[in-house]
């Protein structure tokens, strides 16, 4: 995986991890939206039938993976 992959998923996981930066991001649909788009790769879906569908398929395809719950 090249370097902005890699940094672009400790971003991700730092903020499913900060409840501040976490609650800040859901009350705000602006800044939410423009997240949800760049993240939408890493993210595996609404639910977790589809969550689990995704990480099986990215495991297949050798990317490591781990679920968080973002509320």
């Amino acid at each position: 995986m090249d370097k902005l992959k890699i940094d672009a998923s400790k971003v991700l996981k730092n903020a499913a991890l900060n409840e501040t930066a976490k609650h800040y991001l859901l009350q705000n649909p602006i800044l939410f939206q423009l997240l949800l788009k760049g993240a939408k790769r890493y993210i595996g879906c609404e639910n977790l039938e589809e969550t689990i569908l995704t990480v099986k398929k990215s495991n297949s395809e050798q990317f490591q993976t781990s679920i968080e719950f973002m509320g």
